[in-house]
């Protein structure tokens, strides 16, 4: 959904434009405790994309939460352990894709 949380529309307040911004919106190790994965996870008309876009797979999902729970780093690598999730190669593509446009 192009334009829902940029820095031009800021909707409800919140960007989700930067690895600083989507942050703050963390608990670091804790996916849970997190507003952006509660919003994105919920399964009823106030999760984020709202309907009639698609929620977020299962897989995607999970890839936040790991990612989220191994501390949200900003880091990266050539030859990365599949299950060691990164913000940069798999984080940030899906916010893109699904909160930016």
């Amino acid at each position: 959904m192009s334009g829902c949380h940029d820095a031009v529309s800021r909707r409800s307040g919140v960007v989700l434009t930067t690895y600083a911004n989507i942050k703050s919106y963390v608990t670091v190790g804790k996916a849970t405790n997190s507003s952006i994965y509660k919003i994105i996870a919920k399964n009823d008309a106030g999760r984020m994309p709202p309907p009639p876009a698609p929620a977020w797979s299962t897989d995607q999902l999970s890839m936040l939460a790991k990612w989220i729970n191994q501390g949200a780093l900003d880091n990266g690598c050539d030859r990365c352990d599949t299950s060691n999730f990164k913000y940069t190669a798999n984080i940030k593509p899906i916010i893109q894709n699904n909160c930016v446009g």
